[in-house]
Protein backbone atom coordinates (compact mmCIF):
# COMPACT_ATOMS: atom_id res chain seq x y z
CA UNK A 1 0.00 0.00 0.00
CA UNK A 2 1.90 2.72 -1.31
CA UNK A 3 1.48 6.42 0.91
CA UNK A 4 2.62 9.92 -0.23
CA UNK A 5 4.37 12.47 1.92
CA UNK A 6 2.83 15.54 2.69
CA UNK A 7 3.45 18.24 5.10
CA UNK A 8 0.71 19.73 7.22
CA UNK A 9 -0.07 23.58 6.48
CA UNK A 10 -1.51 23.58 9.98
CA UNK A 11 1.23 22.84 12.24
CA UNK A 12 3.88 21.56 10.05
CA UNK A 13 4.03 17.97 10.62
CA UNK A 14 4.44 15.33 8.05
CA UNK A 15 1.30 13.45 7.09
CA UNK A 16 1.54 10.07 5.23
CA UNK A 17 -1.47 10.06 2.91
CA UNK A 18 -2.70 6.65 1.69
CA UNK A 19 -2.89 6.91 -2.29
CA UNK A 20 -5.75 3.86 -1.92
CA UNK A 21 -7.82 6.49 -0.17
CA UNK A 22 -9.70 9.83 -0.31
CA UNK A 23 -9.37 10.79 3.19
CA UNK A 24 -5.96 11.53 5.49
CA UNK A 25 -5.35 13.47 9.28
CA UNK A 26 -2.90 14.83 10.58
CA UNK A 27 -1.79 12.99 13.66
CA UNK A 28 -0.70 15.96 15.50
CA UNK A 29 -3.07 18.56 14.81
CA UNK A 30 -5.97 16.55 13.55
CA UNK A 31 -6.57 18.74 9.84
CA UNK A 32 -8.26 16.78 7.35
CA UNK A 33 -7.28 16.04 3.86
CA UNK A 34 -9.50 15.41 1.24
CA UNK A 35 -7.51 13.94 -1.88
CA UNK A 36 -9.35 14.52 -5.24
CA UNK A 37 -7.44 12.50 -7.98
CA UNK A 38 -3.95 10.88 -7.16
CA UNK A 39 -1.25 13.33 -6.34
CA UNK A 40 2.15 12.77 -8.86
CA UNK A 41 5.60 15.60 -8.58
CA UNK A 42 3.33 18.20 -6.54
CA UNK A 43 4.61 21.27 -5.05
CA UNK A 44 2.59 21.72 -1.94
CA UNK A 45 1.14 25.04 -0.49
CA UNK A 46 -2.43 24.80 1.09
CA UNK A 47 -4.35 27.02 3.07
CA UNK A 48 -7.28 26.63 4.98
CA UNK A 49 -10.22 26.10 2.66
CA UNK A 50 -8.46 26.75 -0.36
CA UNK A 51 -8.27 24.17 -3.10
CA UNK A 52 -4.88 24.44 -4.90
CA UNK A 53 -4.34 22.75 -8.18
CA UNK A 54 -1.02 20.50 -8.32
CA UNK A 55 0.20 18.85 -11.48
CA UNK A 56 -2.39 15.87 -12.18
CA UNK A 57 -3.95 16.26 -8.60
CA UNK A 58 -6.52 18.95 -6.26
CA UNK A 59 -5.97 18.50 -2.68
CA UNK A 60 -7.92 20.25 -0.48
CA UNK A 61 -7.53 21.30 3.55
CA UNK A 62 -10.96 21.22 5.77
CA UNK A 63 -10.97 23.32 8.46
CA UNK A 64 -14.32 22.03 10.26
CA UNK A 65 -13.70 24.99 13.29
CA UNK A 66 -13.52 27.74 10.27
CA UNK A 67 -16.86 26.53 8.94
CA UNK A 68 -18.76 26.23 12.39
CA UNK A 69 -17.81 29.82 12.96
CA UNK A 70 -19.37 30.74 9.42
CA UNK A 71 -22.53 28.82 10.35
CA UNK A 72 -22.92 30.22 13.98
CA UNK A 73 -22.07 34.08 12.18
CA UNK A 74 -25.06 33.56 9.50
CA UNK A 75 -27.48 32.46 12.32
CA UNK A 76 -26.41 35.83 14.36
CA UNK A 77 -27.04 37.96 11.29
CA UNK A 78 -30.33 35.94 10.49
CA UNK A 79 -31.35 37.07 14.02
CA UNK A 80 -30.32 40.41 13.90
CA UNK A 81 -27.55 40.59 16.41
CA UNK A 82 -25.39 42.10 13.82
CA UNK A 83 -22.40 42.91 16.23
CA UNK A 84 -21.88 39.46 17.56
CA UNK A 85 -22.39 38.22 13.65
CA UNK A 86 -19.54 40.82 13.06
CA UNK A 87 -17.03 39.82 15.79
CA UNK A 88 -17.41 36.18 14.40
CA UNK A 89 -17.20 36.49 10.66
CA UNK A 90 -13.96 38.85 12.32
CA UNK A 91 -12.78 35.54 13.71
CA UNK A 92 -13.39 34.14 10.53
CA UNK A 93 -11.04 36.26 8.60
CA UNK A 94 -8.34 36.03 11.38
CA UNK A 95 -8.17 32.70 11.10
CA UNK A 96 -8.29 32.19 7.06
CA UNK A 97 -8.09 35.74 5.55
CA UNK A 98 -8.53 34.23 1.84
CA UNK A 99 -12.36 33.31 2.90
CA UNK A 100 -14.00 36.00 1.18
CA UNK A 101 -17.08 34.59 3.43
CA UNK A 102 -15.63 36.52 6.20
CA UNK A 103 -15.15 39.82 4.68
CA UNK A 104 -18.75 39.56 2.95
CA UNK A 105 -19.99 38.53 6.87
CA UNK A 106 -18.77 41.57 8.74
CA UNK A 107 -19.52 43.91 5.76
CA UNK A 108 -23.20 43.03 5.61
CA UNK A 109 -23.20 42.97 9.18
CA UNK A 110 -21.60 46.39 9.74
CA UNK A 111 -24.04 47.36 7.01
CA UNK A 112 -27.39 45.99 8.71
CA UNK A 113 -26.39 47.65 12.24
CA UNK A 114 -25.69 51.26 10.27
CA UNK A 115 -29.40 51.19 9.06
CA UNK A 116 -30.58 49.73 12.23
CA UNK A 117 -29.69 52.85 14.04
CA UNK A 118 -31.19 56.32 13.99
CA UNK A 119 -30.55 58.75 11.78
CA UNK A 120 -26.96 60.91 11.76
CA UNK A 121 -27.90 63.44 14.74
CA UNK A 122 -27.37 67.15 13.65
CA UNK A 123 -24.72 68.93 15.12
CA UNK A 124 -25.48 72.26 17.38
CA UNK A 125 -25.06 76.19 16.04
CA UNK A 126 -21.06 76.20 15.72
CA UNK A 127 -19.82 72.49 16.24
CA UNK A 128 -18.31 70.06 13.94
CA UNK A 129 -20.31 67.66 11.88
CA UNK A 130 -18.92 65.28 14.45
CA UNK A 131 -21.81 62.70 13.81
CA UNK A 132 -21.35 62.66 9.80
CA UNK A 133 -17.69 62.28 10.23
CA UNK A 134 -17.93 59.08 11.98
CA UNK A 135 -20.86 57.89 10.03
CA UNK A 136 -18.73 58.06 6.74
CA UNK A 137 -15.88 56.63 8.57
CA UNK A 138 -17.92 53.73 9.42
CA UNK A 139 -19.15 53.66 5.75
CA UNK A 140 -15.52 53.29 4.41
CA UNK A 141 -14.62 50.14 6.59
CA UNK A 142 -18.46 48.53 4.83
CA UNK A 143 -16.27 49.58 1.61
CA UNK A 144 -13.50 48.06 1.90
CA UNK A 145 -15.01 44.72 3.76
CA UNK A 146 -16.93 44.51 0.16
CA UNK A 147 -14.15 45.33 -1.71
CA UNK A 148 -12.20 42.35 -0.22
CA UNK A 149 -14.64 40.53 -0.49
CA UNK A 150 -15.15 40.77 -4.42
CA UNK A 151 -11.46 40.30 -4.89
CA UNK A 152 -11.37 37.32 -2.64
CA UNK A 153 -14.29 35.56 -4.42
CA UNK A 154 -13.47 33.62 -7.60
CA UNK A 155 -17.16 32.68 -8.14
CA UNK A 156 -18.48 34.82 -10.55
CA UNK A 157 -22.29 34.06 -9.44
CA UNK A 158 -21.41 34.47 -5.90
CA UNK A 159 -19.55 37.75 -7.22
CA UNK A 160 -22.92 39.00 -8.32
CA UNK A 161 -24.63 38.28 -5.45
CA UNK A 162 -21.92 40.50 -3.21
CA UNK A 163 -22.20 43.12 -5.84
CA UNK A 164 -26.19 43.08 -5.19
CA UNK A 165 -25.62 43.74 -1.48
CA UNK A 166 -22.92 46.10 -2.18
CA UNK A 167 -25.00 48.16 -4.25
CA UNK A 168 -28.24 48.29 -1.97
CA UNK A 169 -25.56 49.41 0.61
CA UNK A 170 -24.33 52.39 -1.24
CA UNK A 171 -27.70 53.55 -2.56
CA UNK A 172 -28.78 53.48 1.49
CA UNK A 173 -25.87 55.53 2.20
CA UNK A 174 -26.25 58.03 -0.07
CA UNK A 175 -30.07 58.23 0.79
CA UNK A 176 -29.27 58.39 4.45
CA UNK A 177 -26.86 61.14 3.96
CA UNK A 178 -29.05 63.13 1.45
CA UNK A 179 -31.59 63.20 4.42
CA UNK A 180 -29.15 64.73 6.82
CA UNK A 181 -28.10 67.36 4.52
CA UNK A 182 -31.60 68.01 3.99
CA UNK A 183 -32.44 68.15 7.92
CA UNK A 184 -29.16 70.41 8.17
CA UNK A 185 -30.41 72.96 5.70
CA UNK A 186 -33.86 72.79 6.95
CA UNK A 187 -32.60 73.56 10.50
CA UNK A 188 -29.97 76.17 9.41
CA UNK A 189 -32.67 78.11 7.69
CA UNK A 190 -35.08 77.57 10.35
CA UNK A 191 -32.46 78.98 12.64
CA UNK A 192 -31.96 81.96 10.30
CA UNK A 193 -35.57 83.26 10.51
CA UNK A 194 -35.79 83.00 14.09
CA UNK A 195 -32.73 85.57 13.82
CA UNK A 196 -34.37 87.31 11.50
CA UNK A 197 -37.08 87.52 13.79
CA UNK A 198 -35.52 88.55 16.85
CA UNK A 199 -33.60 91.35 15.00
CA UNK A 200 -36.73 92.71 13.83
CA UNK A 201 -38.24 92.46 17.13
CA UNK A 202 -34.92 94.30 18.59
CA UNK A 203 -35.44 96.96 16.15
CA UNK A 204 -38.70 97.64 16.86
CA UNK A 205 -38.27 97.99 20.77
CA UNK A 206 -35.63 100.85 19.40
CA UNK A 207 -37.70 102.39 17.99
CA UNK A 208 -40.88 102.33 20.74
CA UNK A 209 -38.28 103.14 23.32
CA UNK A 210 -37.16 106.14 21.48
CA UNK A 211 -40.51 107.42 20.71
CA UNK A 212 -42.64 106.27 24.02
CA UNK A 213 -40.34 106.70 26.54
CA UNK A 214 -36.95 108.54 26.02
CA UNK A 215 -38.94 112.06 24.47
CA UNK A 216 -41.98 111.82 27.41
CA UNK A 217 -39.07 111.78 29.89
CA UNK A 218 -36.76 114.47 28.24
CA UNK A 219 -39.77 116.75 27.85
CA UNK A 220 -41.14 116.04 32.12
CA UNK A 221 -37.47 116.75 32.89
CA UNK A 222 -36.90 119.82 31.12
CA UNK A 223 -40.09 121.38 32.36
CA UNK A 224 -39.06 120.32 35.96
CA UNK A 225 -35.69 121.77 35.20
CA UNK A 226 -35.72 124.39 32.88
CA UNK A 227 -32.68 123.52 31.76
CA UNK A 228 -32.45 121.95 27.98
CA UNK A 229 -29.18 120.36 27.79
CA UNK A 230 -29.24 119.37 31.71
CA UNK A 231 -32.50 117.53 31.42
CA UNK A 232 -31.65 116.03 27.77
CA UNK A 233 -29.04 113.98 29.10
CA UNK A 234 -30.78 113.32 32.16
CA UNK A 235 -33.64 112.15 30.54
CA UNK A 236 -31.18 110.08 28.36
CA UNK A 237 -29.49 108.52 31.28
CA UNK A 238 -33.30 107.62 33.28
CA UNK A 239 -34.84 106.59 29.27
CA UNK A 240 -31.76 104.13 29.12
CA UNK A 241 -32.54 102.40 32.28
CA UNK A 242 -36.30 102.20 31.15
CA UNK A 243 -35.43 101.05 27.98
CA UNK A 244 -33.39 98.41 28.97
CA UNK A 245 -35.63 96.63 31.81
CA UNK A 246 -39.11 97.44 29.09
CA UNK A 247 -36.56 96.12 25.97
CA UNK A 248 -35.73 92.22 28.23
CA UNK A 249 -39.92 92.04 29.08
CA UNK A 250 -40.69 92.73 25.47
CA UNK A 251 -37.83 90.84 23.90
CA UNK A 252 -38.16 87.90 26.14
Amino acid sequence: MPLIMLKCNGCGGAVSLDTEKNIGFCPYCGARFIRETPVNNYTMNVTNNVTNTFKDANVTVVNEDNEKKIEAANTFLQLGQYVTAGRKFSEVIDSNPSDYRGWWGVALAMFNQLRKESPISLPNEGEPEHSLRCYEARCQSIDDYFNKALFMCKDNCIKQRINSNYNTYIVERNKVISNYRKRKNDKEAEYTEQNNTKQKKRSAAWLITFLVIYIPVVLIINILADNFWGSAMLGLVVAGILRYCWFYWFYY
